[in-house]
């Protein structure tokens, strides 16, 4: 079930991220793979063009992730 603007608003205030993140307004037969799943399985880390980073990481490992996408 896709979240409400509203809804949505609120969970980013109050899980503020160094990352961007997004949401699907609508469930799309494009997405199904990943809106008929009650949690995605794992992490995709995007770098700051959207090009996917990597993926298939536990959270203990975001961090180290995240600083190293964000490298010069």
């Amino acid at each position: 079930v896709p979240a409400t603007n509203e809804s949505w608003d609120d969970w980013k205030e109050a899980n503020p991220v160094q990352f961007q993140v997004s949401r699907l307004a609508e469930p799309s037969e494009k997405a199904k793979w990943a809106t008929s799943l009650e949690n995605l399985p794992w992490l995709i880390l995007t770098d700051k063009k959207g090009v996917v980073a990597d993926e298939g990481f536990g959270l203990e490992d975001l961090e180290a992730k995240l600083n190293e996408v964000n490298k010069p």
